[in-house]
């Protein structure tokens, strides 16, 4: 277990090194996400269409003697998550007034920006990214070479998720801070993250084309956000949490064993327990010694490995489509995992 953590640690790292890279000017061969282009253009009605659909209508303007060369490739991870990159070429005055419906993690590759939200601004640059609450009005100058790689949340999905968090409703509007430091640890992890999910998408995306990973790793993406970026829940998120009653932690252990072919969500696996998707975790790790991820994965690899022991491979039967059935979408990492639990390939197994 150790030396799989450490890993993942220092792939993580190597990640957010290379998104680092990205953002301290070293200029990549291909624009990030050009594999998923919304748009190119030099005329500002244009950008301003196409950027309004994905994100809302807003007033665009061009400053004074500087040139539009706007190009936006984004990515949807899932109903609720999206990232995207966006480049101007030129100064622009952007002005959508308040989100509403979504926040936005802004995160400079390059050069700078002047951020308003309501009474508060910044200067957001590849060091301080900026983080857009729903209901503070929005007004910022994205200054000559100011690419940015940007993180979309839907904004009820996103107060789910802390709702699931805390283990109970949120009493006021989810607000967070509109500087996000990009150099604490917790946000280092959490743009490691965005850096794997970015490099997945541009290697071929495959996993994510799979419903349930790709929501498992928005999930992720929101949670790990969540827990990086000062709110006005941050406190509460970050409180010691209450023990999980052995009772409630078998109910889940029950109704995991029950629905293990389905997508499962922590969230879900908390309102199941009736307590905060942070003390259920917490009583995986005291209790069961894994994460509920770990224990999900673990139970769904012991179920195939029972289903190629008793498979037919003259009959048709399959590794791959033995995989997918307990939600192993990524063939190679599959096998991985399985010779490393159970000594022999999935094949092998297979085979008799």
């Amino acid at each position: 277990m150790r030396n799989a953590t450490t890993a993942t640690t220092i792939a993580a790292i190597q990640t957010a090194k290379r998104l680092s890279a990205s953002r301290s000017g070293e200029r990549p061969s291909r624009p990030p996400l050009a594999a998923y282009p919304v748009f190119r253009t030099n005329d500002l009605d244009d950008a301003r269409e196409h950027v309004g659909r994905v994100f809302c209508p807003h007033r665009l303007e061009l400053e004074r003697g500087s040139r539009l060369d706007a190009l936006q490739n984004a990515a949807r991870l899932d109903e609720e998550a999206l990232l995207s990159y966006l480049s101007y070429g030129g100064a622009v005055r952007i002005t959508p007034g308040r989100l509403e419906t979504f926040y936005l993690v802004q995160i400079p590759l390059q050069g700078s920006a002047e951020i308003t939200a309501g009474r508060r601004s910044i200067v957001s640059t590849p060091s301080l990214a900026s983080v857009l609450s729903p209901d503070d009005p929005v007004d910022m100058r994205w200054r000559v070479g100011n690419p940015q790689l940007i993180v979309y949340f839907e904004r009820r999905a996103l107060e789910r998720r802390l709702e699931a968090l805390l283990g109970r409703p949120l009493t006021e509007p989810l607000r967070f801070a509109l500087g996000m430091q990009l150099a604490t640890p917790a946000s280092r992890s959490w743009l490691g993250l965005v850096g794997l999910l970015r490099e997945e998408l541009e290697r071929d995306g495959a996993l994510l084309r799979h419903p349930v990973a790709a929501s498992q790793l928005a999930d992720l993406l929101a949670t790990g956000f969540l827990l990086a970026q000062p709110s006005n829940y941050w406190e509460l998120l970050h409180a010691e949490q209450p023990p999980v009653a052995p009772r409630a932690l078998r109910r889940v252990l029950d109704y995991i064993d029950a629905h293990l072919h389905e997508r499962l969500t922590l969230a879900e696996l908390a309102r199941v327990a009736g307590v905060g998707a942070r003390s259920l975790q917490h009583a995986f790790r005291r209790q069961l010694g894994v994460t509920p991820t770990a224990y999900i994965r673990d139970l769904r690899l012991r179920r195939a490995h029972a289903d190629l022991l008793s498979a037919d491979p003259t009959a048709g039967d399959s590794v791959t489509e033995i995989a997918l059935r307990w939600g192993f979408t990524h063939p190679g990492r599959f096998a991985s995992l399985y010779r490393a639990t159970f000594g022999v390939t999935p094949s092998e197994t297979l085979r008799g």
